[in-house]
């Protein structure tokens, strides 16, 4: 009887060893993860999956917020208003030259009347100083019900004296707010001037008659502090009584509002 011996080299031996259990290894694995899939349960790196989900939702609906958030409001623009309005009757030569522009540049309320009464006669009707916040669209006013002087008139060889009221002055509407990074510039100041008087003119030889004057001024432009703007309103149509025309100019100036306390 013949018996044949099988011989195999070390490192042969243990290559194959190892083959084995890599093969058995990866077997085991296999059959794990198909066991945890049929039974519902979820695999080692499925917890990871929903942090990494979460963390990037984050981000996004942080960006979101970031991107949602308005700008900051500047502070409250709080000012000292410096208002005169001053009836000017005047010749019409004089009328052609009048301009805005260059009575602003009498940087002084002296300088100013000084300039109008050069023109003619100048009578001051308003004056508003007060500080106001311009974003709250400031409204002010001073008026009067004032009673209409008796007009007397002729009707049926009987003398009649008509009455009534009128109401009289200014009012003030005013808005703005500071530009971005412009200390002590407004983006825009709104300005509306409104002015009512009565005045008594003749009307034939006999007789005299209320005239009502009306003026509505507007100004909406950029302004600084201490900038002087002038709003000039005319009436060459119908003039006083010595036929002179009528003009009403108002002068507006911002200032710091500090300025007021030390005024006091």
């Amino acid at each position: 009887m013949m018996t044949r011996r099988m011989w195999c080299a070390p490192g042969a031996l243990m290559v194959a060893l190892w083959l084995g259990w890599a093969g058995s290894s990866a077997a085991a694995q296999q059959g794990e993860q198909v066991r945890r899939q049929h039974s519902g349960r979820p695999s080692r790196a499925a917890p990871d999956a929903p942090k990494r989900e979460r963390g990037r939702s984050s981000h996004a609906v942080a960006g979101r917020q970031r991107k949602e958030v308005p700008p900051a409001m500047s502070p409250a623009p709080t000012v000292r208003l410096d208002t005169v309005v001053y009836r000017l009757a005047l010749s019409a030569d004089k009328a052609v030259a009048l301009d805005s522009a260059k009575l602003g540049r009498q940087t002084t309320l002296a300088d100013f009347e000084k300039r109008l009464r050069s023109l003619g006669d100048a009578r001051l009707l308003y004056r508003i100083d007060q500080t106001v916040n311009l974003r709250d669209q400031a409204r002010i006013y001073a008026q009067a019900d004032q009673p209409l002087a008796p007009a007397a008139a002729s009707s049926g060889g009987k003398r009649r004296v008509p009455s009534g009221r009128r109401t009289t002055g200014i009012e003030l509407s005013v808005g703005g707010d500071w530009a971005a990074g412009a200390a002590g510039r407004l983006a825009m100041l709104s300005l509306r001037v409104d002015v009512a008087t009565v005045e008594t003119v003749s009307v034939g030889q006999a007789s005299s008659s209320p005239l009502f004057r009306d003026v509505r001024q507007n100004y909406m432009a950029p302004t600084r502090y201490e900038q002087p703007i002038v709003l000039v309103s005319l009436d060459g149509n119908c003039g006083d009584a010595q036929g002179r025309c009528v003009a009403f100019i108002t002068r507006v100036v911002l200032h710091a509002p500090e300025t007021f306390q030390n005024r006091r």
